[in-house]
């Protein structure tokens, strides 16, 4: 039961090919032999599991599969009906550039923010040599992704994370256009006890937050989605509040993305 299955591999079958009614008999097989296993799709670049329209209805975790460096993707998927739960099933690895993909720890950890938060249920992140066991692969475990992944999933371990939401509104001031690259990832849980808010590297360094829309006087914690580092924010706060990025805005891994944190205790 801790299975999920995956109809297709980084390819669209034409519609009434060979290839997809093949597909399609093999998930009719799994479904028949073990009816309600959760199942996904992946099929061509900048794709999600819906978009075959043979398998949609057999999807029950959307994967957005997407090479573009932007929010949205992840956005559009979530607010598609009916409502399913959406995750980044691939995007650009560490360590390749194909696709004209950017290269840097902080381009890597700007996709792994921008799909925890803005797909909401999840993740994968690529590595080259590790996804294929290449030269060297076991090193890359302590890879720049890989560490901000613990990081990714440190900070998710404190918060329910469940329940995040887009906060349309909670951010007034250093939000960024829809689809630039600057664009903050802004979250709530959904009884405002708790707040994450991703600044990527080329985000605004103040932001101003609305903490009225909060449930309550905020504690505020910065922390570094390089490494295990964070920097509190101030206690108790209320109204509007500006909010800076510690020290001089750069973080230990050498970029210019934070995380902030908001709590009501």
């Amino acid at each position: 039961h801790n299975i999920i299955w995956v109809w297709g591999g980084d390819f669209t079958p034409p519609a009434g090919s060979q290839g997809e009614t093949c597909l399609a008999s093999i998930r009719d097989g799994i479904l028949a032999a073990e009816p309600g296993v959760l199942a996904t799709a992946h099929w061509q670049p900048e794709s999600t599991s819906r978009d075959e329209p043979a398998f949609a209805d057999s999807i029950d975790l959307v994967g957005v599969y997407t090479y573009n460096d932007d929010l949205q993707p992840c956005v559009a998927a979530r607010l598609m009906a009916p409502r399913k739960p959406v995750f980044l099933i691939e995007t650009c690895y560490e360590g390749e550039t194909i696709r004209s993909c950017p290269n840097t720890p902080s381009d890597i950890r700007r996709r792994q923010w921008w799909a925890f938060l803005g797909c909401g249920a999840g993740e994968i992140v690529g590595n080259n040599p590790i996804w294929k066991f290449g030269a060297g692969w076991p090193q890359q475990l302590g890879s720049p992704a890989s560490l901000s992944e613990q990081q990714l999933a440190a900070v998710a371990a404190q918060i329910a994370w469940q329940s995040l939401l887009p906060a349309t509104g909670l951010v007034t001031g250093g939000q960024a256009p829809a689809g630039n690259d600057a664009e903050l990832a802004v979250t709530r849980t959904a009884d405002r006890t708790q707040a994450v808010i991703y600044i990527p590297p080329t985000g605004a360094s103040t932001i101003t937050v609305d903490l009225t829309q909060m449930a309550g006087a905020v504690n505020a914690t910065w922390q570094d989605p390089s490494d295990d580092h964070s920097v509190a924010g101030g206690s108790g706060l209320t109204g509007s509040h500006a909010f800076k990025t510690p020290g001089n805005g750069i973080n230990d891994g050498g970029g210019r993305d934070w995380v902030l944190v908001l709590t009501v205790p």
